[in-house]
C-alpha cells in the first residue's frame, strides 16, 4: 500500500476501535468493511467485522469472519471460543465441535470455554463425552447454573431421573426460578415416585406465584362489549403447532368449529414450521406467528387482539405458563398436553373429565377449577397408519412386550416390575423405544444394567433406535404383542398409538391426573381388568393377558374399531368444548366467580347440580 492508504486504513481502524468501544457496531462494521477494501485480509478489520455482525446478530458472517482470523493468530484460544458461539447460534452444534475443543485445549483454566466445549458436545448428541466438559465448568464457576441445567437435561436423555432432578434443584437453588430449571421441574418431577401431588402442587403453586409477581400481578380486563358479528373471540396459544402432539389433538376441534359463532385466533411459537402448520392455518380466522416474541409481548399482542378466552394447549412444562401470567384476556384456560394444575391465580379453568379428575377427590390439586367433558381430548391417528397385523406371538412363539414412552419415565420400581413380568414367562422379550435416545449406546447400557439386576438376560431386551418417519413408528409398534405402561406417570400419546395398532396395554393406577390416564383409556374400551393398583396386579394382570392367545388375536382385529367408536367423538367434544366456553363467557359477564361444571352431551351441569 502507498502511503495514503497506510494513512486512510490507520485512521479507519481508529475510527472501528472508536466505534466498537461504544458498542457502535453499525458504523463499527462499516468502518471495519472499508478498511478491508484498503487492505484485504487485515485481522484486525475483519476481528472488528466479526464482533459487529454477531452483536448484529448475523451469526452466519460472523463466522464467516472469524474463520478468517483465526489462521493469523491459530493459538488464540478466545478466537476459537468465539468461532464455536458463532455456529452454535446457527444451531450447528456439529461444526462447532471442533472450534470449541479446540478453545477447551488451549484455555483449560476458562470456564466459558469448557462450557462451549460441553454444550457443542451435548447438542450434537455427544452426551457422555460432555460430561466432563460440564463439570470441569462447575469446578471453575460455581455459580454456572446452565451447565447444572444441562448435566440435568443429560441426566434426563440416560434415564437418569434423580440425578437430573437433583441438578435442576441445584441450578433453581443458584438462580432461583431461572427458566430451564423450573420448566423442566414442572415436568420431569410429575415422574417421580418419590413426590406426591401435594409436593407437585406446591412446586408448581410456587412458580406460579413468582411468575405472576414478574406480571406484576395485572387486574382480569374487562370483558368486550357485545360485537356485531355476535361471535366470541377464542385465542389459542401453542408453541408446537406443527406435526407432533399437541396438534394431534387440537387439530380435531379447530378443524370442527362453529366459526359462525366463535372467532378463532392461533397464536403459535414454534420456530420451525412444516406442511401440519400450513394445514392449521386454514383453521383460524387470524394466524399469528409469536416465535420471536418475549412473553409480555405476546400478552400485549393478546389483549390489543381483543381475545375474549385464551386457551393455552399445552403445559405440562412451566416456561408456556408466562403467557398467561401476565392476564391478557377476561378468561384463561388450560387445554391438553398437561400433566398437573398450572398453579396460576390467573388461569381459571382446566379442562378435564371425571376419569382423569375424579369429582370430589381431584379438586384439591388444581387452583383452577375444573370443567368436565365426556372427553378431556380427543385424538386424531396418522392418516397413513399402517393397518393392524396379528399378534407376533403367532409367529414368534413367545410374547413380546413393548414400551413406546418417554424412557424418563422407566424409573427403578418400573424395571423391577418388568423385569418380574419377563422372568415369569421364559422367553417373552421386551421392546423398548423412546425417540432417539436408544441410539446412545450409553443409554443403553444404564438401562441393561438395570435390568440385569434383576436377573433379566441381555437376549429378552430390544432396545430400538428412532424411526425416519411416524408411519414407521406405528409399524415398529406393531412388533409387540402387549404395551406396558409406566408409572407413576402414564402415557399419554404413546397409549393412543399404542391402542390404535391394536395392542392391549397394562396399566398402574395412581391417584394424580397423570396416574389415571391408562385407567381413563381402558375404562372407555372396556379393558378394565387390564388396570392394577399394585405391583403384583400388574404383573399378574400381564402374565393372564399373555397366556390367553384368543384375547390377544381379537383386541388385535377389534381395538382400532373400538377405540374410533368410543374415544374419537370429534363432533361431541368440540360443540361440548363451545358450550363450555359460552358458560364460561355467561358466567364472566353475569360477575360471577369461576367455578367447576360439567358438560354432558352439549349440556351444562353447574356445580350446584343445576342444567
Amino acid at each position: 500500500m502507498q502511503n495514503d492508504d497506510n494513512d486512510r486504513v490507520a485512521a479507519l481502524l481508529q475510527q472501528a476501535r472508536i466505534r466498537q468501544e461504544l458498542e457502535d457496531w453499525p458504523n463499527c462494521l462499516a468502518a471495519a468493511r472499508e478498511v478491508l477494501k484498503h487492505d484485504a485480509g487485515n485481522a484486525e478489520a475483519e476481528l472488528m467485522c466479526a464482533l459487529a455482525y454477531f452483536a448484529l446478530q448475523q451469526p452466519d458472517r460472523a463466522a464467516d469472519a472469524i474463520a478468517r482470523v483465526i489462521p493469523h493468530m491459530p493459538e488464540d484460544g478466545g478466537l476459537h471460543l468465539f468461532h464455536a458461539r458463532c455456529l452454535l447460534a446457527q444451531e450447528k452444534s456439529a461444526e462447532a465441535r471442533e472450534p470449541a475443543r479446540r478453545a477447551a485445549e488451549i484455555l483449560p483454566d476458562s470456564a466459558e470455554a469448557q462450557y462451549a466445549c460441553g454444550v457443542a458436545l451435548q447438542r450434537s448428541g455427544e452426551r457422555s463425552a460432555a460430561i466432563p466438559y460440564m463439570e470441569r465448568t462447575l469446578e471453575l464457576n460455581p455459580d454456572k447454573f446452565s451447565a447444572l441445567n444441562d448435566l440435568g437435561d443429560i441426566c434426563i436423555a440416560q434415564g437418569r431421573l434423580q440425578d437430573a432432578l437433583g441438578y435442576f434443584r441445584r441450578s433453581h437453588s443458584l438462580s432461583p426460578y431461572n427458566t430451564d430449571a423450573m420448566s423442566a421441574l414442572c415436568f420431569y418431577t410429575a415422574f417421580d415416585p418419590n413426590t406426591d401431588a401435594a409436593g407437585f402442587l406446591a412446586l408448581r403453586r410456587d412458580l406460579g406465584r413468582h411468575l405472576e409477581a414478574l406480571a406484576e400481578h395485572p387486574p382480569r380486563p374487562a370483558p368486550a362489549t357485545p360485537r356485531k358479528d355476535g361471535r366470541l373471540r377464542i385465542g389459542y396459544l401453542a408453541y408446537n403447532m406443527g406435526n407432533e402432539v399437541t396438534s394431534w389433538f387440537l387439530e380435531p376441534v379447530l378443524a370442527r368449529h362453529d366459526r359462525k359463532r366463535f372467532h378463532i385466533t392461533v397464536y403459535h411459537g414454534n420456530r420451525n414450521k412444516d406442511e401440519y402448520t400450513t394445514r392449521l392455518q386454514d383453521y383460524a380466522d387470524t394466524w399469528r406467528d409469536i416465535a420471536n416474541e418475549n412473553p409480555e409481548a405476546t400478552a400485549d399482542r393478546i389483549r390489543n387482539d381483543g381475545i375474549d378466552i385464551l386457551v393455552l394447549t399445552s403445559f405440562f412444562n412451566g416456561k408456556d405458563h408466562r403467557v398467561l401470567a401476565y392476564r391478557p384476556a377476561p378468561i384463561q384456560v388450560g387445554y391438553l398436553n398437561r400433566v398437573a394444575s398450572t398453579g396460576l391465580d390467573s388461569v381459571d379453568y382446566i379442562i378435564s373429565e371425571a376419569l382423569s379428575d375424579p369429582p370430589g377427590m381431584a379438586e384439591k390439586w388444581y387452583t383452577e377449577s375444573l370443567v368436565r367433558l365426556t372427553d378431556h381430548a380427543v385424538y386424531r391417528p396418522e392418516p397413513d397408519a399402517p393397518a393392524t397385523v396379528p399378534p407376533p406371538c403367532l409367529k414368534n412363539g413367545y410374547i413380546t412386550f413393548g414400551s413406546f414412552n418417554n424412557h424418563a419415565k422407566i424409573g427403578p420400581a418400573v424395571i423391577e416390575t418388568w423385569a418380574a413380568i419377563l422372568k415369569k414367562l421364559p422367553g417373552s422379550r421386551l421392546i423398548m423405544r423412546s425417540s432417539s435416545y436408544f441410539d446412545d449406546p450409553v443409554t443403553v447400557e444404564i438401562f441393561h444394567r438395570q435390568f440385569q439386576m434383576h436377573g433379566v438376560d441381555a437376549a429378552q431386551l430390544d432396545f430400538q433406535g428412532i424411526r425416519p418417519s411416524r408411519r414407521n413408528h406405528l409399524e415398529g409398534i406393531s412388533e409387540a404383542d402387549i404395551a406396558l405402561d409406566p408409572f407413576p406417570c402414564n402415557g399419554g400419546t404413546t397409549t393412543c398409538e399404542a391402542l390404535w395398532m391394536g395392542l392391549p396395554m397394562i396399566t398402574m393406577v395412581t391417584d394424580s391426573f397423570m396416574g389415571l390416564q391408562g385407567l381413563r383409556y381402558l375404562s372407555k374400551l372396556g379393558l378394565g381388568d387390564l388396570a392394577a393398583s399394585t405391583t403384583n396386579g400388574y404383573i399378574e394382570a400381564a402374565c393372564r393377558l399373555a397366556d390367553d392367545r384368543n384375547r390377544l388375536i381379537e383386541l388385535r382385529e377389534t381395538l382400532r374399531e373400538r377405540y374410533a367408536s368410543e374415544m374419537m367423538e370429534y363432533d361431541l367434544h368440540a360443540r361440548e368444548l363451545e358450550a363450555a366456553y359460552q358458560y364460561m363467557w355467561q358466567c364472566q359477564a353475569n360477575g360471577l366467580a369461576p367455578t367447576p361444571f360439567d358438560v354432558q352431551n352439549r349440556a351444562i351441569i353447574a356445580a350446584n347440580g343445576h342444567t
